[in-house]
């Protein structure tokens, strides 16, 4: 899972959008970001299937769908290409979008949930 995480954090693009990354319960201030969840739903010892909910959050709709945009870009695998060594396929299995007032703050949320299909090295 760091590998996916490190591919957000890295990337130029995404940076500019955004302030940080952050697990769930871990950003503590009122900002434009990334909130993540994460766990594994299926493995075999060979194959491993994870869940990642990306909560991308803007001041604006149009930030907040910029960010999740550029996330799915970054993640999404089209056919047999792989994303990594390790991290054989991504793909969207959800999403939604929510709005919440922080004190005199708009935010934006767009979520979205990714099936990772990774190789277990055991």
């Amino acid at each position: 899972m760091d590998e996916v995480i490190a591919i957000l954090k890295n990337d130029e693009q995404l940076k500019s959008l955004i302030s940080g990354i952050y697990p769930f319960g871990e950003c503590s201030t009122v900002s434009e970001c990334i909130v993540y969840e994460f766990y594994t739903v299926s493995d075999n010892g060979i194959k491993a299937t994870d869940v990642l909910m990306i909560d991308a959050i803007g001041f604006s709709i149009g930030k907040s769908l910029a960010i999740i945009e550029r996330v799915k870009s970054l993640l999404l695998t089209l056919g047999d290409a792989k994303l990594t060594k390790k991290v054989l396929k991504v793909e969207q299995n959800g999403g939604g979008s929510l709005k919440n007032v922080v004190g005199n703050k708009t935010m934006y949320y767009q979520k979205a949930t990714f099936n990772i299909t990774r190789r277990v090295n055991r």
